[in-house]
C-alpha cells in the first residue's frame, strides 16, 4: 500500500506506476466522506482511475475492491517529518495513526521522505503510530 503524493511531497508516480505493471498488487488510500473521516483501503489496477478528492489528493474511486489487510505486505505512508526514533508528524488529522493502529501491528510501515524532513525529534503522544522504516535518499532507518 502507498499513496498518491501531492503538493511538495516526495514524488511516488514512478513508484505507483511500477506496482502496477509488475506481478504486484496496489492499495491506495481514500477518504471516506461519512463522519468520522478516515481512510478507507482500495486496490487500484489502473492509476487513470485515480480521481480527486479532498483536498486535490488523487484516491481510488469509492466502488473500488477493498483488500483484507493481511493482504496487504506493507504500508507506505506520507509525513511532513520524521525522526531517527521512528517518530512521524502527519498533517494533523490522525487519518494514517488510526489506519496504522487497525493493522494491529502485522504490517511492516515505511516512511519514504527527503533529507530536509528527517529532524532531531518529532513531537508524538500515545495515540500516534510509529513507522518500522525510514528511506530518504542519504539512508536508510530501522527502528523496532
Amino acid at each position: 500500500m502507498a499513496y498518491a503524493s501531492f503538493g511538495s511531497e516526495l514524488d511516488l508516480s514512478s513508484l505507483l506506476e511500477a506496482c502496477v505493471l509488475a506481478p504486484r498488487r496496489l492499495a491506495l488510500p481514500r477518504i471516506e466522506r461519512s463522519l468520522p473521516l478516515r481512510l478507507a483501503v482500495h486496490w487500484v489496477d489502473d492509476l487513470a482511475s485515480l480521481i480527486g478528492g479532498p483536498w486535490g489528493i488523487r484516491e481510488p474511486a469509492a466502488d473500488a475492491p477493498i483488500p483484507v489487510l493481511s493482504d496487504i505486505d506493507c504500508i507506505i505512508v506520507p509525513g511532513v517529518a520524521f525522526d531517527r526514533a521512528g517518530n512521524r508528524l502527519g498533517y494533523g488529522k490522525g487519518f494514517y495513526d488510526r489506519l496504522l493502529h487497525a493493522r494491529g501491528g502485522m504490517l511492516k510501515v515505511i516512511g519514504l521522505a527527503l533529507d530536509c524532513q528527517l529532524v532531531e525529534a518529532v513531537p508524538h503522544g500515545e495515540r500516534d503510530e510509529r513507522i518500522d522504516m525510514l528511506i530518504t535518499p542519504q539512508g536508510i532507518w530501522r527502528f523496532e
